[in-house]
């Protein structure tokens, strides 16, 4: 609002200024349009407390050391010894349980019972480790208040995940995570709280409906570009209702973009990646917490609103200038440029022809 008040402040002593001052107020305001119209990348940041979160991997170095972990349909566990015998992948046949559970049409489906009667696998190591590749899609659920429930789904081709712990004997040991697997990590565990970090694409809350009991419960978003040199203020900003379902789009860089080989490279993706870390900073409630940062990108935080249509959130070329002081200051010289000017002009008299003439016969007898 500074910006627009102080360039009006400006065109209002149009009609009295001279000619320089029109130029230069001409000049200022072609730059301004032509700098800050253009479309930008932003960097969306969104902080909520949820009860779902849906997370693809696109790192092959996603790595998780937990204290403590639970597993429902998991694999039969061999040793470390067995796994490096084999290369460290393990095949057998799937349980009964995880047998019922494929049978069932789980596997396929992220709205899975909650994993009541999971195997817990103290670490008896100071930790358990899972590094995740990609092609997984983890889907995170909350149904208790003290701990968060990962359902593991992937392609057919993508490399198998082995999470190393200690067995009840204390050797070390390998657990092979197949598809539908279920793992369940507290909130708070030896003491210390989990914190699980992700890197992905990455959709917060469920889709508005009658069958989802997990839903975003409350959060915000803010969105940065870049103006000049590393300044990135915000032009975007607002708060999320209970509800909604926040995801990331990409859309395509503008022509300025290509010419000077601006685009992000990887712009033949749908959604920008994004880096997140969970954990609960509210033991009272159900829902955990979760901070998401984009990569700077051209698109848009895409949300749906129950009883809505899915909506976008762009800024504008507007934003971007109420946002930036340089143009409040830019437009706040202008006005006092316009300003002397016009007084200078004001106070100057004006000289008649017969003068002039007089002035150069005098010049001329001297």
């Amino acid at each position: 609002m500074g910006a627009g008040r102080r360039l009006l402040a400006t065109l209002i002593f149009w009609p009295v200024a001279g000619g320089a001052a029109r130029i230069l107020t001409l000049t200022a305001l072609a730059v301004i349009l032509l700098y800050y119209i253009p479309k930008r990348e932003q960097a969306i940041s969104v902080s909520a407390s949820t009860e779902e979160m849906v997370v693809d991997v696109v790192s092959n170095n996603l790595t998780w050391d937990l204290p403590e972990i639970g597993m429902c349909y998991q694999e039969t566990m061999v040793s470390a010894a067995e796994a490096a015998q084999s290369g460290g992948l393990i095949g057998v046949a799937p349980s009964q349980s995880q047998t019922r559970a494929i049978e069932a049409g789980f596997s396929a489906d992220p709205a899975i019972p909650e994993c009541a009667n999971a195997d817990v696998i103290p670490s008896g190591l100071r930790f358990a480790n899972i590094t995740w590749p990609e092609d997984y899609t983890l889907t995170l659920r909350a149904f208790r208040e003290d701990h968060v429930e990962i359902y593991v789904r992937f392609a057919e081709d993508a490399a198998p995940v082995n999470m190393r712990h200690a067995g009840p004997d204390g050797q070390e040991r390998t657990s092979l995570i197949t598809q539908g697997t279920t793992l369940r990590i507290p909130y708070m565990a030896q003491g210390e709280r989990t914190k699980l970090p992700f890197l992905g694409y990455i959709t917060i809350g469920s889709r508005p409906s009658t069958a989802s009991s997990h839903i975003l419960r409350s959060g915000r978003y803010e969105g940065r570009q870049i103006l000049r040199n590393n300044h990135a203020p915000i032009v975007s900003a607002n708060e999320l209702f209970p509800g909604d379902r926040v995801s990331f789009e990409r859309s395509p860089a503008p022509l300025w973009a290509k010419v000077f080989g601006l685009q992000s490279a990887q712009e033949e993706s749908i959604a920008p990646k994004a880096r997140a870390f969970v954990t609960d900073l509210d033991p009272r409630t159900r829902a955990f917490d979760v901070v998401v940062t984009t990569e700077r990108f051209f698109g848009t935080l895409l949300f749906t609103r129950v009883g809505g249509l899915p909506t976008d959130v762009t800024p504008s070329w507007t934003a971007r200038l109420a946002a930036d002081a340089l143009p409040v200051a830019l437009a706040t010289i202008l006005g006092l440029v316009a300003t002397l000017l016009a007084l200078l002009k004001s106070y100057i008299p004006p000289t008649t022809g017969a003068e002039n003439a007089a002035k150069d016969n005098s010049l001329y007898r001297a």
